[in-house]
């Protein structure tokens, strides 16, 4: 790949100074390949873009930075970078998640390539995803599509030995379907749930801030993402038919 821009997100909570240190190594490997740091600018082009998700609690900011991109290349696909410190994967995939319901998809899956605790972690602690498909697979998971209190996970088998298909019911004219999703309430539901894991964090951010202008911007956020999740399900009825 040659040719690209690149933005960083990181939170305002976290040292600018650090932050650079922790990815260093990211952005040297995105030079090396082409990239360069994206100017304000830059969004309004046509040069492909990508995000390096630089720490967590940068979820809204994302997003808000995919739809600004999007008005001038809305044809790009969402490119996300993560690395491994400062909760930076978690916060890539909601937003990966958000960004793909918010453009009107009737199911999110997710290919993980991942060892077997990081794919349970994955499927239990992100929210809006509906099938987790384990593509590396050392055996040591279920054969059998497993619901935990959300998606389905389910897993390959060492060398492929479960290999299989999944069947989604999306509109209930299928006759067999293990995963029947209403199109408005369960979006809705999905959304809450992103909601709620933001409200918690940016809770627990302000009662461990001091006073002062980063507790006030967190506070801010906080009151934002409740608003927006208490108008979920009205939004929701209001658009039924």
């Amino acid at each position: 790949m040659s040719g690209f821009t690149y933005s960083v997100v990181a939170s305002a909570l976290h040292d600018p100074a650090s932050i650079g240190r922790i990815l260093a190594p990211v952005v040297m490997s995105l030079e090396e390949i082409g990239g360069r740091r994206a100017t304000s600018a830059d969004l309004e082009l046509h040069t492909p873009h990508v995000i390096v998700v630089g720490t967590g609690g940068t979820e809204r900011d994302t997003l808000d930075l995919i739809e600004r991109r999007h008005a001038h290349a809305p044809w790009e696909p969402v490119v996300l970078v993560a690395h491994e410190r400062q909760n930076s994967l978690a916060a890539a995939l909601e937003t990966q998640v958000a960004a793909l319901w918010d453009k009107g998809a009737q199911a999110v899956i997710a290919l993980a390539q991942s060892p077997r605790l990081l794919t349970q972690k994955i499927a239990h602690g992100i929210p809006g995803l509906d099938v987790v498909i384990q593509g590396r697979d050392p055996g040591e998971l279920p054969s059998a599509p497993q619901p935990i209190d959300g998606p389905v996970l389910v897993a390959s088998g060492l060398q492929a030995q479960h290999l299989g298909v999944v069947e989604l019911n999306l509109d209930g004219r299928a006759a067999k379907a293990p995963l029947v999703l209403d199109d408005r309430r369960g979006a809705a539901e999905r959304r809450a749930r992103l909601l709620d894991v933001r409200i918690e964090r940016y809770q627990s951010q302000v009662e461990a801030l001091p006073a002062g202008d980063r507790r006030a911007f967190v506070k801010s956020k906080l009151d934002a993402a409740t608003l927006e999740r208490a108008k979920v399900f009205e939004d929701a009825k209001a658009g039924a038919p």
